[in-house]
């Protein structure tokens, strides 16, 4: 799961950065309603990996919390 995570993390990256390329190429360049539209697809994924991330985050953090009580609990 914490690869998982690093592999979100990556692609947020490279879908943030492509967002940016993006929109100042729609604006500088060549604005155009496909451009937007392409732009406004990007920024779906942006929140739809933000949320994924969150999740898996939160699902790496509740398993290691339980791992570290049964431990506790074990000695």
């Amino acid at each position: 799961m914490k690869m998982l995570s690093k592999l979100l993390t990556c692609l947020l990256t490279i879908t943030v950065f492509a967002n940016t390329i993006t929109f100042v190429l729609g604006i500088f360049y060549f604005f155009d309603f496909e451009t937007f539209g392409m732009w406004l697809m990007e920024l779906v994924v942006i929140f739809i990996l933000t949320y994924a991330k969150a999740n898996v985050d939160c699902y790496v953090d509740q398993y290691e919390s339980q791992e570290n009580r049964t431990r506790r609990s074990n000695k």
